[in-house]
């Protein structure tokens, strides 16, 4: 494990560790504070300094079949969820594709990127940002453990235990099952629920259901009578105001 007290981001230093040594697997930066910190499609990441755990994994993912790489989002998303739900008896759902959430408000997120050569995924770094222990939030929608236990945490020991639950996680991913999907779709946030959505694509709202995912990671949302396949991107979680 590196520490480091702040950065710009731990999955770029992570990303620079990868190009200068091979012995990198299980590598684990964190840090206090990032100032460069972003979330999926480079949003930025809001953390006060020393109240949440950020942090980033690296990984051999050779051994991983290609096209089951959305599956390494479904594990460490799951063994987050396991961690709230045994050890903090909180319950949090999985917002596809890479967040976490409590009661429709976000706790945490996930980014991953891997590295394709030769038709293998070589390797993935593994970012994660939780709320912990952050008591406030310039921004809607947000909140952390803290505000909903109305506690504070050592983060040193819940960073020790959530490491564990993460790797059972990934050491099922290896295993090369699926049983995980249906304790996916059991958290997956709005799941066989009706919402509305708006679809990028199109530039409109729709009512809509999900239905769930594919091989590929994309989320298959049911719209009366046809099924419609979205990217990352394509599809915002939203109503109209």
């Amino acid at each position: 494990m590196i520490y480091l007290p702040s950065c710009h981001s731990t999955n770029e230093i992570a990303a620079e560790m990868l190009k200068k040594t091979e012995d990198f697997h299980g590598t684990i930066i964190i840090t206090d504070f990032q100032t460069k910190g972003r979330g999926q499609t480079g949003n930025s990441w809001e953390s006060d300094y020393g109240k949440n755990l950020l942090f980033s994994i690296l990984l051999d993912t050779s051994i991983i079949p290609i096209n089951r790489q959305f599956q390494l989002n479904i594990a460490t998303s799951l063994g987050i969820t396991d961690f709230m739900e045994e050890k903090l008896d909180t319950k949090l759902e999985i917002k596809w594709p890479n967040d976490i959430y409590y009661k429709g408000e976000k706790v945490g997120g996930i980014l991953t990127s891997t590295s394709i050569r030769g038709g293998i995924m070589a390797n993935a770094i593994v970012g994660i940002g939780l709320n912990i222990n952050q008591e406030s939030f310039s921004v809607k929608n947000c909140t952390s453990i803290s505000l909903i236990q109305n506690r504070l945490f050592n983060l040193g020991d819940i960073f020790s235990s959530l490491c564990v639950f993460l790797e059972n996680r990934y050491l099922q991913l290896l295993s090369q099952k699926d049983d995980f999907l249906t304790t996916y779709y059991e958290r997956m946030y709005l799941y066989k629920k009706n919402h509305i959505y708006f679809d990028v694509n199109r530039g409109i709202y729709f009512k809509g259901i999900i239905q769930g995912i594919d091989a590929s990671g994309r989320l298959i949302v049911k719209e009366g009578e046809r099924e419609l396949i979205f990217h990352l991107k394509e599809i915002e979680f939203k109503s109209p105001e």
